[in-house]
């Protein structure tokens, strides 16, 4: 099995004033990360955020 290594952040998901994803901030992070040195990106998923999505 292949092993993660290098930096992997975890990634907030990023919402506008009205509680929507804002997707155009989501982009706007994850390409600063990247040109930053970043090995790669973790989105997790928890169970605080649910209520969000629903």
């Amino acid at each position: 099995m292949k092993k993660f290594c290098g930096c992997i952040p975890p990634v907030s998901s990023t919402f506008t004033q009205d509680g929507k994803v804002d997707r155009e901030a989501a982009k706007r992070l994850a390409d600063y990360l990247i040109e930053h040195g970043v090995h790669g990106l973790f989105y997790p998923k928890s169970r605080l955020m649910r209520p969000r999505f629903n």
